[in-house]
């Protein structure tokens, strides 16, 4: 349905089925029809469902085991398909469409009751399983889906035992919830949904199995159960579904036996009545009801499994009042009857009598949708939505308009400074802050946006905030931040500063007497100092004259001035000079003035004049006078005076000696001259000028001879007297002995020692003592560690004396003991044996007097080189010398295996075959311990001592693995020699003739299974036969062939002869031709020849002069397949197509409307006309041939039953000039149209014709 054009249409349908037809019923009930069996042979104990589009699912269900197959039935096609298989095989399981549109099959039986739920992707044609299961695992449930689309399970069977225990699956949120317990517990009970919501469950068996006749109604409003209307009997395992008329049917089940009985249950009345029953009595099927309201009862079991499937019309009785839908906005509410956001749409519609059938809708007048679930408008504007719903008696309500505004955009806002700040981002005048908006959906009222601010008062980072409101309600705001203002100047101060930074002011006189710093101080409290004057420094001047300037970062500016600014930092020169009393310059002598001493002052200053000069001074006799004062300029600049040691005159000292020992003992003389002792040299010294300021010094003295010392008396005047002691001899230490130690710890013989002995201050005693030797004393084959020498003592003349030695060394004068070990492979070797291995041999070296010498015990030697004979050395030294060897010798290695050889001989074929019997000779060569033996496999048999020549006369390629070993052990590597007989030529067969033969040429095949075929293309050949007689001349060629094998065996095929016919027969197919009415009786002509060998078979469908397929609408086709007897095939189709007649049964005008009455029927004139059949109006033409525009026609199907009703076209005669016009339609998916007449008068009224 499109455009506005489509809503004046649905309208038009609204009124027209709202007129009662000349009395005929809207609905009424027929009887059970049978449809097509289950593709199997059938099932029980299944479930079955229907989705959106009235397709038929059974899932699951037992045929001698459980099953995990699901098929599905397509009514258009009255045919069954099998689909994807479920995860888990399972029987009497429960499946349900749920408020999602999917298909859900829950719980039922494998080895034990499941829990466990799959969901159908009819996209993917994929059963998911869920991770969410049911609290109880159950089987034989009761199940139906409620009003709010979530699916509710009953009791069931758990671990055997019926359970009353009841949950709800949701769809959307895939999960479960208990709910209030049955109030008994049974299994195999059916449930249905009545059209007030509530839900009964009905039926089934208690613990013993026995049937019930129990119902119970579950409110799912309030979670509660009440007792309803009880059957007329109990039943088990049946099937219930609430129909298009509202009535609860009870389908069959097990009542003792199985029953083919039909309950019909009014929820109104509470009466139970008799149905229609089933045609074939059955229980444990599947049953379920299309959204059109056709039930259906799929397999089940009787005395036996069940394969047969019918179905049961229900419709809607007696409603002309059609749906009112409502519409439910959910959005963020803004003003103005504007939403801010998206709009969530639920439409939902109520139908006081029949089902609410569909519910359509369309946005802003694009198509029209089925509404299955709430929607979104989530664009912002103005949107028109409009909508209306149809029930399942074919009412449909007036389109409703509803407008959705939408503006969930904030309306934008920018604001910005009127002009913009100096470099620094400052403002020194009021500045005004300008707003602009705008909004593009809901728009802005005339003062929506906000006026200028001006911001005048000082301040950093000041902001102006501005806000504007759509008509939506939508807000949005800007703050335009970072206005900084400053119109006040900066502050300036100056100060003077001393070199160390601290304050200084003037003294008394105005002077500053060091280097002044005019230091500027600049502030800004709000905007900063952009610049500051830098820092002055004044020197020596007066009257000194400064300026500094401030600027802040906004451009205001301030000044400062100092003047009268005096600086004098050089302090007074001072000059002095030595005279005597007549003021005459005196020079010192060695640092001495001569007494008196007259000292005179001279002082100058340049900048602030000299305010004090120091007096004059005269000095008297003394040692290291001073005199200190202090110049001073009126700056206050200081120049200090410091003269100090002055000295003045004196007479030269006196000075002694005396010898004393370390006590301070006096010292008698040495007759010799020598002393024994230190000998300390003390100076007295006495007199001279002032104080004695050097005497001696006195002197100590040590080892030595002719000692001779100076002592010298000073006083302060610098007087000296000197004395000189004669000479003195020291003697303190004992002789020296040095003896010539060997540079080696250890030796292989006894040491000696020289040694020599000296004294440097008396001298020796003993002149023999200056050179002598000390020596060991160890006995030859004997070691000591510690071999001690003799002593020697040795004195002086003074009586100092010291001992030489002993001293002690180590003397191995032993050889070291050495064994050997030999091993192969790790385990002791024998030596003379031959071995296939490397022999080591190993030395042990013990030394225990000066150890072993590095290298010893010498490495283990390894020979690893093939040789009878060999020897091995070993020599183990210790670390003086002494030795010991060992000799190791009768060692025999062999490393190389053996060496085999083979020799084939034997008749030579090609290729590396023989053509005979091949002989193999093996010779072995060892040139190391010699051969041991050979030994062969042949093709990996047991192996074998190879004695003499071997003979091979086996075809086939023969693998020989020969190896030989030695005496020492060692085996050769295997070696394989492939020995290749073919004593046989190829094998070939060719087809004997047989008759006649299609073709022009013999097939033949060629194998040879040893060496095989030398040419691969003589597998598989034709021979060009000699031919005996022929529908067709053959063409000259190859009469024979030779083929031939690798190993050079050949054979030769042909001759061959044989009939030949090369044309295929001839077909001609007289009927069927053209078009046939429905179940129009036809007869097949058709004939088959051939001139050659004949007609072997002539077929088609059907036997010629029997009745072609007429019982079904649609295009057939008619093929006949030919073959004659050599083999040569033809085929030949024709189309032709069955079609519908068009009875016209009436025909009613009535003001704008003409009605028009028709059926389908066949060439008996039986109806088929049904409720089924899909009808298309395509086209309206006039009188006069011409299409018009726009026809306005409905055309619906009415009558008691789902068939062998009529079809009602109401066409608008809008438009339509009186006379007699041509309908044009077409019927399910044929494209050819039908066609009807229908006649107009005057304004559309004519009188009826036909029946109504």
């Amino acid at each position: 349905m499109r455009g506005r054009g489509g809503v004046l249409r649905c309208l038009l349908v609204a009124w027209l089925l709202g007129v009662e037809l000349a009395g005929l019923p809207v609905a009424a009930e027929s009887g059970w029809e049978s449809v097509a069996n289950l593709p199997s042979s059938g099932r029980r104990y299944l479930a079955a469902v229907s989705d959106s589009d009235g397709r038929i699912y059974v899932i699951g269900g037992y045929a001698g085991s459980n099953l995990d197959t699901v098929q599905r039935y397509d009514p258009e096609t009255n045919s069954w398909s099998t689909i994807a298989s479920l995860n888990v095989a399972r029987r009497s399981p429960v499946a349900a469409r749920g408020g999602d549109g999917q298909i859900y099959v829950i719980g039922g039986y494998s080895s034990t009751e499941l829990d466990s739920v799959e969901v159908y992707d009819p996209t993917e044609n994929t059963w998911t399983l869920l991770t969410t299961t049911m609290s109880t695992a159950r089987a034989n449930a009761a199940v139906a889906t409620g009003k709010d689309g979530r699916i509710y399970v009953f009791g069931g069977r758990s671990a055997g035992t019926p359970v009353a225990t009841a949950e709800v699956f949701d769809p959307v949120g895939r999960t479960w919830e208990s709910i209030e317990p049955m109030p008994r517990a049974r299994w195999g009970a059916a449930a249905a949904m009545a059209p007030d919501g509530r839900i009964y469950v009905i039926g089934g068996a208690d613990a013993s199995n026995k049937p019930i006749s129990f119902v119970d109604i579950y409110d799912p409003a309030t979670d509660e159960w009440k007792q309803g209307p009880a059957l007329p009997s109990g039943r088990r395992e049946m099937g219930a579904v609430t129909g298009a008329d509202g009535r609860i049917y009870v389908i069959g089940g097990y009542d003792g036996n199985a029953t083919n009985t039909v309950l019909m249950l009014d929820p109104r009345g509470g009466i139970w009545e008799a149905g229609a029953p089933l045609k074939q009595a059955r229980y444990a099927m599947g049953v379920t009801i299309t959204p059109a309201g056709v039930i259906y009862a799929v397999g089940g079991y009787n005395t036996s499994t069940v394969s047969s499937t019918e179905r049961f019309v229900t419709v809607p009785v007696g409603d002309r009042t059609p749906p009112v839908t409502t519409a439910e906005l959910d959005g963020p509410v803004g003003t103005n009857d504007w939403f801010t956001g998206p709009v969530t749409v639920t439409l939902r519609a109520r139908d006081e009598q029949s089902e609410v059938q569909g519910i359509h809708f369309r946005i802003d007048g694009d198509e029209w949708q089925d509404y299955v679930e709430p929607f979104a408008i989530e664009d912002d504007g103005v949107h028109e939505l409009e909508f209306f719903a149809t029930d399942t008696a074919g009412n449909a309500e007036q389109p409703q308009l509803r407008e959705v505004r939408i503006d969930g955009t904030p309306p934008r806002i920018d604001g910005a400074p009127d002009r913009p700040p100096n470099a620094n981002g400052w403002y020194r005048e009021p500045v005004d802050i300008v707003f602009t908006c705008d909004d593009d959906t809901s728009g802005l009222d005339e003062d929506a946006c906000p006026s200028p601010v001006t911001l005048s008062e000082e301040g950093r980072d000041q902001s102006a905030r501005g806000e504007v409101v759509d008509r939506a309600g939508n807000r949005a705001e800007v703050t335009v931040d970072g206005i900084n203002i400053d119109r006040t100047p900066p502050t300036i101060a100056a100060a003077l500063q001393g070199p160390d930074g601290a304050p200084i002011e003037p003294n008394a006189a105005g002077w500053f007497s060091q280097p002044v710093t005019m230091v500027f101080t600049c502030a800004d409290a709000l905007s900063g100092v952009h610049e500051c004057s830098e820092s002055t420094v004044l020197t020596d001047g007066a009257g000194q004259r400064v300026e500094g300037i401030a600027t802040d970062r906004a451009g205001n500016t301030a000044r400062a001035v100092v003047e009268d600014i005096n600086v004098d930092t050089v302090p007074p020169t001072v000059t002095f000079a030595f005279q005597d009393m007549d003021g005459q310059p005196v020079e010192p002598r060695d640092g001495w003035y001569p007494e008196p001493l007259r000292i005179v002052f001279t002082c100058s200053d340049e900048g602030s004049g000299v305010r004090a000069c120091p007096a004059n001074r005269t000095l008297g006799a003394g040692v290291g006078q001073r005199v200190h004062d202090v110049a001073e300029d009126h700056a206050g600049n200081q120049t200090p005076v410091e003269i100090d040691g002055i000295n003045v005159a004196g007479p030269a000292p006196s000075i002694t000696y005396a010898l004393v020992d370390a006590a301070g003992q006096p010292l008698p003389e040495s007759p010799s001259g020598w002393y024994d002792r230190p000998v300390t040299v003390r100076f007295i010294c006495s007199g001279g000028t002032g104080m004695i300021v050097t005497c001696g010094p006195d002197v100590t003295l040590g080892e030595g001879a002719d000692h001779v010392v100076t002592g010298v008396a000073v006083d302060e005047a610098g007087k000296r007297t000197e004395i000189t002691v004669r000479p003195v001899h020291v003697d303190l230490t004992p002789p020296s002995i040095d003896c010539e130690l060997p540079d080696q710890e250890w030796s292989n013989d006894n040491r000696t020692v020289t040694c020599t002995a000296r004294d440097d201050g008396a001298g020796l005693a003993n002149p023999e003592d200056a050179s002598f030797t000390l020596r060991t004393d160890v006995p030859a084959g004997e070691e000591r560690v510690a071999a001690p020498t003799d002593t020697r003592q040795v004195c002086d003349l003074v009586g100092h004396c010291k001992q030489a030695g002993p001293y002690t060394f180590g003397v191995d004068r032993k050889a070291p003991e050495i064994t050997a070990t030999a091993t192969v492979g790790g385990a002791p070797y024998t030596p003379g044996t031959w071995v296939s291995q490397p022999v080591t041999v190993a030395f042990t070296c013990v030394d225990e007097g000066a150890g072993l010498a590095t290298g010893s015990p010498p490495a283990p030697a390894t020979l690893e080189d093939d040789g009878g004979g060999q020897s091995v050395t070993g020599t183990c030294v210790d670390r003086v010398g002494n030795q010991a060897s060992r000799v190791v010798d009768g060692i025999n290695i062999d490393r190389t295996a053996p060496v085999t050889t083979a020799a084939v001989a034997g008749p030579p074929g090609d290729a590396g075959w023989y053509r005979g019997t091949a002989t193999v000779t093996l010779t072995a060569t060892d040139a190391g311990s010699g051969v041991a033996g050979t030994q062969y496999q042949i093709d990996g048999g047991a192996p074998e001592f190879y004695q003499q020549p071997l003979a091979i006369d086996t075809e086939g390629t023969i693998r020989l693995t020969v190896w030989s070993s030695d005496v020492a052990g060692n085996i050769e590597t295997a070696q394989t020699i492939e020995v290749r007989i073919d004593l046989s030529p190829p094998v070939v067969s060719c087809e004997e003739p047989d008759g006649w033969h299609e073709g022009a040429t013999v097939a033949c095949t060629a194998v040879d299974t040893v060496s095989g075929l030398r040419d691969p293309e003589d597998a598989q050949f034709t021979l060009t036969p000699i031919p005996q007689g022929m529908q067709v001349a053959s063409t000259a060629g190859d009469r024979t062939r030779t083929v031939c094998d690798v190993a050079g065996n050949c054979t030769v095929a042909g001759p061959v002869s044989l009939p030949v016919d090369t044309a295929a027969p001839e077909i001609q197919i007289v009927a069927p031709a053209g078009t046939y009415l429905l179940n129009q009786k036809v007869t097949a002509e058709y004939a088959c020849a051939d001139g050659g060998s004949g007609v072997a078979s002539c077929q088609g469908p059907v036997p010629a002069g029997a009745p072609i397929d007429t019982s079904r609408v649609g295009s057939h086709t008619f093929r006949v397949d030919a073959r004659d007897a050599a083999g040569n095939t033809a085929s030949q189709a024709v189309t032709y197509q069955v079609r519908y007649g068009v009875e016209q049964t009436g025909q009613l005008g009535l003001g704008p409307l003409v009605w028009v009455r028709l059926r389908l029927v066949d060439a008996d004139g039986v109806n088929h006309s049904a409720a089924a059949h899909r009808l298309r109006v395509t086209g309206l033409t006039t009188e006069d041939g011409a299409a018009h525009p726009r026809p306005l026609v409905r055309l619906v199907y009415v009558g008691r039953q789902r068939q062998g009703g009529e079809y009602l076209a109401m066409v608008s005669t809008w438009g339509l000039p009186p006379g007699t016009h041509t309908l044009w339609f077409t019927v399910d998916d044929d494209p050819a149209p039908y066609a009807v007449a229908l006649r107009t008068g005057r304004l559309g009224w004519i009188w009826p014709w036909g029946r109504w």
